[in-house]
């Protein structure tokens, strides 16, 4: 290989071209002069163990002031991530020592700081030294100085959306894409372009597409920075669970564990931890949950001063411990919640959400919609069930609905003629179809097979004739398994009997109930009888016999509250409780619009 400048590997590194840099000998950049840019090199890369061992032997030889700032300012940001904030502030306070009137050395200094307080949750205080570490890059004639105002650009972004300036930090963000894309640093745009990726999913914007573009972006950007790289897994895993795709989020947590556990990043080694833990409480193993939250602890316990981040994270991981411990029924309830549906940040940003009214807490809309849609699930307002059903935060949804990933299950009835189909550690949504026949047909198998017989004149009102209506039941059957999908084999005939296969359940869509209710309802439920047997239940559609189901719980109903609860049109609330009336299930009391429907006296449901 012919003898490098310092002039060519100082371009290559302001333009990122880390794997050519990489390709190069040690010698090649002591022979240039040039070792820091190999340091950089590698921390950027997430090598910080060989960072580390070149650049201790750099600080330890009488380098000159601006070679000794740029390597203590690298390994400060990889010691910064990989939360030894005392080696990081002991090279911090080697730049301080530098006396230089190089506008860069500056740089260096408010950057370094800078970076170590937003680590640490010090984000106001991180907006003030990014902007130092701006002003200082943008008058430096110093051939680092592109990418100089990228990492600052870089850093104020995040620390202004960290301080619940969300759209400020994207523009800042956005400038610093662009600057890279100009100075042609593909590392650092496709860095950037991954966090402002990171910042619409935690904010929930675009969630209908926000996971394809993810996996897009892993595809496409390739990114040899090990930290984005494992942050956009990261972040894909968690969108996974959030839509209860449990089996595809193991495989990119799988897939990011190898660069986390080589980049040495305690926050990074806390989320894959937290994210485990999160699957295994949603699919009901109590004891792998317990055991990945002690792994992310273990993460936290070698600083003995503790951030802000570290502070947050270990009162998460306290939380989670809490509410896991409860639901296996080993400790007594906790203030329950969603521990790790929401990052540091969207807790920072919710401190934003709520004011105060007349002495109770409300929730107002900001830049965070996920984070809002959060507090409608903690607090269990109405209609949020429906809401993340149409989101397809199934993740969220089924624990409210008494479920978990662990089971083989179809809810019917949900709002839209729509069932969830849950299995293997995976939630699907199937829409329409179910309303009717097919949707009675699967409740008569709620408590075992069946006979033929039964199910004929039970779903169709027939006398049942083999010839004629076998026929009939394997075109239901067909249907439904075609609906199911992956689930096609749940449903069978045997002989003369349809059943369900073994360990399949059956469940009607619920209404979630406000925390104070969920006893009262429940000790409701158990007591409930048996519908009296000249009542026939049996010809109703299941959103009928759902509405019939919430009035022994609650005292009347309204057509609204018919549209609102399944999603439906005032016409058709109101011809299921005309038909309810007309079979001798409700009374109708009240006129126009303020009619309310009761069940009927001496009824038993």
């Amino acid at each position: 290989m012919a003898k490098v400048s310092y002039k060519q590997l100082a371009q290559l590194f302001v333009r990122g071209e880390s794997s050519r840099l990489a390709a190069f000998h040690l010698t090649d950049f002591q022979k240039a002069s040039a070792s820091e840019l190999l340091v950089g090199t590698l921390v950027l890369r997430g090598d910080f163990e060989r960072a580390l061992a070149i650049g201790s032997r750099l600080l330890s030889d009488k380098a000159s002031p601006r070679r000794t700032a740029i390597v203590a300012f690298y390994l400060s940001l990889g010691f910064s991530r990989a939360g030894r904030y005392k080696e990081s502030t002991a090279l911090i306070r080697r730049l301080t020592d530098i006396h230089s009137s190089t506008d860069l050395i500056s740089f260096y200094k408010s950057q370094a700081q800078g970076f170590l307080d937003f680590v640490r949750g010090n984000f106001a205080e991180a907006v003030k030294l990014a902007r130092e570490a701006l002003e200082s890059a943008e008058v430096s004639d110093d051939p680092l100085q592109p990418l100089a105002r990228i990492l600052s650009l870089d850093l104020l972004g995040h620390s202004l959306v960290a301080t619940g300036r969300a759209r400020r930090g994207i523009k800042a963000l956005k400038q610093a894409r662009d600057l890279a894309t100009s100075t042609g640093h593909e590392g650092f745009r496709d860095a950037i372009t991954i966090s402002l990726l990171k910042y619409e999913a935690v904010f929930g914007l675009d969630p209908s597409r926000i996971v394809a573009r993810l996996h897009r972006a892993l595809i496409d950007l390739k990114p040899d920075d090990s930290y984005s790289r494992s942050e956009l897994r990261l972040e894909i895993a968690r969108q996974l669970i959030l839509r209860g795709r449990l089996r595809q989020a193991r495989r990119f947590l799988e897939a990011a564990a190898e660069d986390i556990v080589g980049s040495q990043n305690y926050l990074q080694t806390a989320a894959l931890h937290l994210r485990r833990a999160w699957i295994s409480r949603l699919e009901k193993r109590p004891d792998d949950a317990l055991f990945s939250l002690l792994a992310a602890e273990k993460g936290l316990s070698g600083e003995t001063q503790l951030s802000d981040v570290h502070r947050d994270l270990n009162r998460k991981i306290t939380e989670f411990r809490n509410e896991v411990l409860y639901e296996s029924g080993r400790e007594s309830k906790p203030n329950l919640g969603q521990p790790e549906a929401s990052s540091w940040i969207e807790r920072r940003l919710s401190e934003r959400r709520h004011h105060s009214s007349d002495g109770k807490k409300e929730i107002r809309p900001t830049e965070d919609p996920f984070g809002d849609l959060m507090d409608r699930v903690a607090h269990r307002q109405s209609g949020v069930d429906v809401e993340l059903l149409n989101t397809g935060y199934f993740g969220l949804l089924l624990p409210l609905i008494d479920l978990n990933f662990s089971q083989t299950a179809i809810v019917l009835g949900a709002p839209g003629d729509t069932v969830i189909a849950l299995s293997e550690g995976d939630a699907r949504l199937s829409r329409g179809g179910f309303g009717g026949i097919l949707g009675k047909l699967l409740l008569r198998l709620t408590h075992g097979s069946c006979l033929k017989r039964d199910v004929v004149e039970a779903v169709w009102g027939y006398r049942y004739e083999p010839d004629r209506h076998d026929r009939l039941l394997a075109v239901a059957v067909s249907r439904i398994r075609k609906a199911l999908g992956e689930g096609s084999d749940w449903l069978e005939l045997q002989g003369d009997r349809l059943a369900l296969r073994d360990q399949v359940l059956i469940k009607v869509w619920p209404a979630p109930k406000p925390a104070h209710q969920f006893g009262k309802a429940l000790e409701i439920s158990s007591m409930r009888p048996r519908m009296n047997s000249d009542q026939n239940k049996s010809r109703l559609r299941v959103r009928q016999l759902q509405v019939l189901s919430e009035l022994a719980t609650r005292g009347d109903i309204g057509v609204r509250d018919v549209t609102q609860r399944f999603g439906v049109s005032r016409a058709s609330a109101l011809r299921d409780l005309n038909e309810l009336v007309d079979s001798g299930f409700l009374v109708r009391l009240g006129e126009t619009r303020a009619t309310r429907y009761v069940l009927k006296e001496g009824l038993l449901v």
